[in-house]
């Protein structure tokens, strides 16, 4: 419906003169402005969010492998003293221990390894056998042998040396060519030695013919 206000502001200005009621009709179109200027609303700032740094995951640590250590290999090997030289050895022991060669045996090659030297290969070996009937004592059957070798021009040498009760081990070389003596002595079967008797005592109370005297010399040399 029609505003009876606004009917009635019409009708006035209708009642006035024309130039005062077209004023009049222009002041009721034109909008009325506002005396106060709206106050500007300030954004409302959005928080940053805050980022945690990220850490990166830690490699696992790997331990280094250790490669295992490769042993030397050998360049140089043993290989036994020639068929003479063997056999003249095995002379040396038939003079110097009063042994007829049949009591002797001569093996031409045999396996044998020198643990100062750290080398294997093969040898000639004469191996004998004698008694307290004939040698008192290790000394009395290395004695002659040491002094056959010597005098053949075998140096001796102290490296891989040994010297005990029931054994002793002499070596000799001449240039790449090797003799190792090795004497060893035991008791009879029926001579019955107490553990808590030294064993020279035991010896010492033993009959000639229960010493025994197993006597090896092992002849080999070094070839490349």
């Amino acid at each position: 419906m029609f505003n009876k206000n606004i009917g009635v502001f019409l009708l006035a200005c209708f009642s006035l003169p024309v130039s005062s009621a077209l004023t009049c009709l222009t002041g009721f179109a034109a909008p009325t402005a506002p005396t106060t200027k709206p106050t500007p609303v300030a954004p409302v700032a959005t928080p940053t969010p805050t980022v945690k740094p990220t850490t990166k995951p830690t490699a696992p640590i790997t331990k280094p492998t250790t490669k295992p250590v490769k042993k030397p290999v050998l360049s140089s090997k043993l290989a036994p003293l020639s068929e003479t030289a063997c056999k003249g050895i095995r002379d040396y022991v038939v003079g110097s221990l009063n042994k007829k060669p049949s009591e002797i045996k001569l093996e031409t090659k045999v396996a044998f390894e020198d643990t100062v030297n750290k080398v294997k290969g093969t040898a000639c070996q004469i191996t004998t056998q004698s008694t307290g009937k004939n040698f008192k004592s290790i000394s009395e059957v290395a004695k002659p042998l040491e002094a056959i070798l010597i005098k053949q021009e075998w140096k001796e040498e102290k490296s891989g040396a040994a010297d005990g009760s029931e054994g002793k081990i002499m070596r000799f070389n001449k240039g790449n060519n090797l003799v190792v003596v090795d004497i060893q002595s035991s008791l009879a079967k029926e001579v019955k030695c107490a553990t808590d008797v030294p064993i020279d005592t035991c010896y010492q109370q033993a009959k000639p013919e229960q010493i025994k005297y197993k006597i090896v010399l092992t002849g080999t040399r070094t070839i490349k």
